[in-house]
């Protein structure tokens, strides 16, 4: 089984993974990296400004605010990659023609997406088995959402991870696997989601690796999405009201659970 990974990041959730998906059975051929960020389009556009009228100009300042909370730095994954002897290489940006070309050559059976926008079909579909994706969230209950602080908005004590299928609908593809990890609740909202955020990283190459050394037991198990009618809506930003909720969630949970 040949595999590459695409990402957006060169500093992010693939050179965490590299080390172990390098010594899989299975062959990583690649790591392709988007060197630019993705162009807005008219349509991304709209969208934003959708999601902004919806959750307030306070909670979209606020979403600005704790982007801090979900940044981290791992190695350069040039740096990792030659360590680790995985050929890198690299594309000007992420849905492009260069990039449908690039996987072609590989001749790959799957593709791994980590820390990458919304993919075109053009793109996900040109590995022979298609694309997988971490989402550092638990589907199908948090399809879009930030990690942690929906959870804590729910009162669950659970958060995690699933690998699942790209299609074209974002985060709604087949799941091959999930991870719950039980939320340790800090003080802070600010401190639990990056206590817990990093517990969650620090979990997914052993899981993707497992799924890489058996990807046809893993895809023939796969749990179908709800599609269209399905209760899980995308939840990514909150409003200001339901960020209050969190915190306000998180300080009673902490408190019953120190």
């Amino acid at each position: 089984m040949d595999f590459f990974i695409l990402t957006s990041n060169p500093r992010g959730l693939a050179s965490l993974c590299v080390p172990s998906l390098a010594k899989s059975d299975s062959n990583l051929k690649a790591v392709v990296l988007v060197k630019a960020a993705q162009v807005t389009s008219s349509k991304n556009l709209y969208r934003k400004l959708v999601k902004t009228l919806k959750i307030g100009i306070l909670g979209a300042l606020n979403g600005i605010r704790i982007r801090d909370w979900y940044s981290y730095e791992a190695p350069e994954i040039q740096n990792v990659c030659r360590l680790h002897n995985v050929p890198l290489l690299e594309v000007e940006s992420l849905n492009s023609v260069q990039t449908e070309e690039v996987i072609e050559k590989l001749d790959v059976d799957i593709g791994i997406s980590l820390s990458n926008g919304y993919i075109r079909k053009s793109v996900f579909q040109k590995p022979e088995l298609g694309m997988i994706n971490v989402h550092t969230e638990l589907l199908p209950d948090y399809p879009g959402a930030q990690s942690v602080i929906w959870p804590i908005f729910d009162c669950n004590m659970e958060t995690g991870f699933s690998i699942h299928k790209i299609n074209a609908k974002i985060d709604k593809g087949k799941i091959l696997a999930t991870q719950r990890i039980p939320i340790h609740f800090k003080s802070t909202l600010a401190e639990t989601v990056r206590y817990n955020l990093q517990r969650i990283r620090s979990e997914v190459p052993e899981l993707l690796l497992k799924i890489c050394n058996d990807f046809a037991l893993y895809s023939e198990n796969a749990q179908v999405q709800e599609q269209e009618s399905s209760p899980h809506k995308s939840r990514t930003t909150p409003t200001i009201s339901q960020f209050y909720k969190m915190c306000r969630n998180n300080k009673i949970l902490w408190k019953q659970n120190k």
